[in-house]
């Protein structure tokens, strides 16, 4: 019996500015660090992906797939994760300043040390068993 072996997609580094990426299987993919600023991610396989350090800004991951991804340190800020599936998501230390997160599901997510807006995580579908600490803030 022969066992199927998924390939990795190694994209580290990668300048990917403005790249239109939707719906794409990136799944368990190294983006590590990548520069995705304003790129369309909405409905892209995320699952398992290392995006840790990723520069997210202004991109659209809505209905993005992006369950146990890691985000860990990525900039998230202004980005639109409307309906995406981020449960068991590591996004300690991320920036997540004015993204949008109406109707995702953060069930599981970590989120310490993570930079967010009360009002941000009030939007969201599920927050069961999530991480917090102490970088939520409140709008004036």
């Amino acid at each position: 019996m022969i066992n199927k072996i998924e390939p990795i997609v190694r994209l580290d580094g990668a300048d990917l500015i403005k790249a239109q990426l939707g719906a794409l299987n990136l799944n368990g993919a190294n983006l590590s660090g990548a520069h995705l600023l304003g790129a369309n991610l909405n409905l892209a396989h995320l699952r398992g992906a290392n995006l840790r350090d990723t520069v997210l800004a202004d991109a659209d991951l809505s209905i993005a797939d992006l369950r146990e991804a890691d985000l860990s340190e990525a900039n998230l800020s202004s980005a639109s994760l409307n309906l995406a599936n981020l449960s068991g998501t590591n996004l300690s230390g991320a920036e997540l300043h004015g993204a949008y997160l109406y109707g995702a599901n953060l069930s599981g997510a970590n989120l310490s040390n993570a930079f967010v807006e009360k009002e941000q995580l009030d939007e969201a579908k599920d927050l069961t068993n999530i991480v917090l600490s102490t970088n939520i803030s409140e709008k004036p």
